[in-house]
């Protein structure tokens, strides 16, 4: 006999083999409780136990062709009797009495076990006329005995909204087992993203899992016990909430959890790597059951929207519900999602459109508009620059060293790009949990280790800019897709625009700082070749010490051509900062203060906005401007200055505060602002000399009680560090040059 071949005589009997019992666990269960309540009442009408009925007893006599004698057998009597106790006199230990669906399942199963173990009961048909009788009545009897009750007819599972969903994730992290409070959220994050019952989250593995590059999702196998199946399943970033974003569930959850609990073995097993592992290997209906504890938990913990009855299966119904109410999801995107049975279903459906309707739904549920336009993932590539890509880098692999799935750390992998993916999430919503859950939570706790195991600098600072250029990308990529089902078409044109200009000032102000970072740096470059190559004339050609150094002849010329840097701004929240800072300026005439350019060194106060006001052609205090190297603080702050200084103006000068006297003829134009540059530091003087001494009531009187007059005083306090760190720089530089 050949290796691997069984001889027939070395098979056992087939009595040896148990039968394949080919019921769910869950039917299976249901005819076990269907049994003793057969029983139950057997014993109360003092009649035979289930086990107990033969042939006889049941069908009556059988013909030889398998059918009966009497097409109505000796059971009926018996059922009719069973469905009278159900109604009248069966109840719960509580001494309630069932649910007219629960009265209905208990006859239906009794009918069902009857019928496959004496078959010529069914010989007629699956439900012949005497059960079909008997079967509607009593489900008719037992819901108008409910309704007189009180009751509901069928206590069918209760959703609840998204709001309620994002509370009860948030809560969850702030307990004090937090490791345990991120894998709960990721939980109940699945079963509501995947519309999945239960059980079913306890069946998806990272070996199943894999990123979609062109579309931008993860994508993993997704397993429904009760029908023996398995379907492709998406998961989508969210598109306006933190708590409740599936990439960043998952990798909280893989970053604090501990390894895994599941009852058997470890995380990996027989090469199979689980995504919840403390959920595989349970009892039946256990993982059902320890999802429902989980909601039960959030509302116990005074989270508001989750009704008493909801449990586990509410969880597949608030999916449902969001998906259903998006009118621009189409009901087959719903089905699909649910991987409910459709009569018109075919292989093609299966083969071609059920991914594309699966990945719809999937976007609906994670809160997008529209969900047949294309949805962008936060990505790495916001944050990383030349500089910076191989910390990066870095940070991911350390940030994910220690978990153990198969060729998550591997760049070949399939699954690798959604690392990179999870950080992001992390690093976009840095500052929201930071800010929610503190700085010493353990998700936080483990993003500093891993950014100072790497030697990022400043950490707080750096992941939080980090944060916001990913957050900033992510809004602007989806601003299309911005908006609630219910919102109009002007609404979210709206929240696309401010989105959009939002971005285009933040940019403005960044690049203005990029600006001023370069030209300081720009500057002491230039000032080490002014002093390179003063070394090297006075060491080649000896220069007489009555000539002007080329030095003193550069930093002239830089003095004259470019604007000034200035000094940070004072405090204007304490008046007595304020007050010194008043005092503390040297009057100086008129004309050394117009030396220092106004336009150029105080770029970010009156002059400038001034200049900016007549251009635009509107008053300062009248409407509201958008001046883009204004801030809101300095613009109001210009505000007060432009009044104040308007009050030291001669008739004549008045004019400049005019725009609509503002010439047209660009000839002009440059003469009057230039008027303008001669003029505003005498006044500016002036209001100076009148502040410190005290002449100007608006300003300095006593105790600054109104809010208006303080601003003033702040204003003018800014002001005025501003014209003394100008004359500062003057003096400074007048004196290098008579040392040269």
């Amino acid at each position: 006999m050949s290796a691997g071949i069984v001889d027939d005589d070395d098979l056992p009997e087939i009595e040896d083999y148990p039968e394949l019992n080919v019921l769910a666990s869950s039917t299976t269960l249901g005819y076990k409780s269907a049994v003793e309540m057969f029983n139950r009442f057997a014993k109360y009408q003092d009649k035979p136990l289930l086990t107990h009925l033969n042939e006889k007893n049941v069908c009556g006599v059988v013909l030889p062709n398998g059918s009966m004698s009497n097409p109505i057998p000796p059971i009926q009597k018996v059922f009719g009797q069973y469905a009278h106790w159900l109604l009248v006199i069966a109840k719960k230990k509580d001494g309630t009495h069932y649910q007219p669906g629960t009265v209905a399942q208990y006859f239906s199963s009794l009918k069902a076990i009857l019928f496959k173990k004496h078959p010529p009961l069914k010989y007629g048909g699956e439900n012949p006329d005497w059960y079909e009788e008997l079967y509607h009545g009593l489900k008719m009897r037992a819901s108008v005995e409910c309704i007189k009750r009180g009751g509901t007819v069928s206590k069918k599972a209760v959703g609840f909204a998204r709001a309620a969903l994002a509370n009860s994730c948030e809560f969850l992290m702030g307990q004090d087992n937090q490791s345990l409070g991120y894998e709960e959220r990721l939980v109940l994050l699945m079963l509501f993203h995947a519309v999945g019952r239960g059980g079913e989250v306890s069946t998806s593995t990272w070996d199943s899992a894999r990123w979609d590059e062109d579309r931008e999702f993860l994508e993993l196998d997704w397993g429904e016990f009760k029908k023996g199946q398995q379907q492709i399943m998406t998961f989508h970033p969210d598109a306006k909430n933190w708590r409740l974003c599936i990439y960043h569930a998952f990798a909280c959850y893989l970053l604090t959890s501990s390894g895994g609990n599941k009852a058997s073995t470890t995380r990996v097993e027989a090469g199979i790597s689980w995504i919840l592992a403390s959920y595989v290997d349970m009892r039946e209906g256990g993982a059902a059951t320890k999802a429902g504890k989980i909601l039960k938990k959030c509302r116990d913990g005074g989270v508001k929207g989750i009704p008493e009855e909801s449990g586990s299966h509410g969880i597949r119904v608030a999916a449902t519900d969001c998906m259903i109410f998006n009118h621009l999801l189409q009901v087959f995107d719903v089905i699909a999602r649910g991987n409910w049975d459709f009569k018109s279903d075919n292989l093609a459906f299966h083969y071609f459109t059920q991914k594309l309707h699966v990945v719809c739904a999937g976007k609906a549920l994670a809160g997008y508009y529209d969900p047949q336009q294309h949805v962008c993932a936060p990505t790495l590539k916001a944050c990383v620059t030349s500089e910076n890509t191989l910390l990066v880098d870095q940070f991911c692999q350390r940030l994910f060293s220690s978990v153990d799935i198969p060729g998550f750390n591997d760049e070949t992998s399939a699954l690798h790009p959604f690392r990179d993916i999870m950080v992001a999430s992390l690093l976009m919503y840095y500052d929201d949990v930071s800010k929610t859950l503190g700085s010493k939570s353990l998700l936080i706790a483990s993003m500093h280790i891993a950014a100072n195991d790497v030697g990022i600098k400043g950490i707080r600072s750096t992941l939080s800019a980090w944060g916001k250029a990913i957050l900033t990308r992510f809004r602007v990529t989806n601003a299309h897709n911005l908006g609630d089902v219910g919102d109009s078409d002007e609404k979210r044109f709206g929240k696309m625009v401010s989105e959009l200009q939002r971005n285009w000032v933040e940019q403005g102000e960044k690049m203005n700082e990029m600006r001023a970072e370069t030209n300081e740096r720009l500057a002491g470059i230039e000032d080490k070749l002014s002093r390179a190559l003063d070394m090297l004339i006075e060491n080649s050609c000896g220069a007489s010490s009555s000539t002007p150094s080329k030095r003193q002849r550069t930093g002239e010329a830089l003095f004259s051509q470019s604007p000034m840097p200035v000094p940070p701004q004072i405090s204007t929240n304490s008046t007595d900062t304020a007050t010194s800072s008043l005092t503390s300026v040297q009057l100086q005439a008129p004309s050394d203060l117009a030396l220092t350019s106004f336009d150029n060194c105080l770029d970010w106060t009156c002059a400038r906005f001034i200049h900016d006001c007549a251009a635009q052609k509107q008053h300062p205090t009248q409407g509201t401007l958008f001046i883009a190297h204004l801030r809101k603080q300095d613009r109001s702050k210009a505000k007060m200055m432009f009044e104040e200084l308007q009050k030291y103006a001669t008739e004549e000068e008045k004019d400049y505060f005019d725009f609509k006297k503002r010439p047209v003829d660009i000839k002009l134009g440059l003469e009057w602002l230039k008027k303008i540059n001669e003029c505003v530091p005498r006044m500016a003087q002036d209001l100076l000399e009148d502040a410190i001494r005290g002449r100007n009531p608006d300003i300095t009187d006593g105790g600054i009680a109104d809010k208006k007059r303080k601003m003033k005083k702040n204003s003018v306090s800014s002001y005025a560090s501003q014209l003394q760190g100008a004359k500062a720089a003057i003096t400074k530089r007048g004196k290098a040059g008579k040392k040269n």
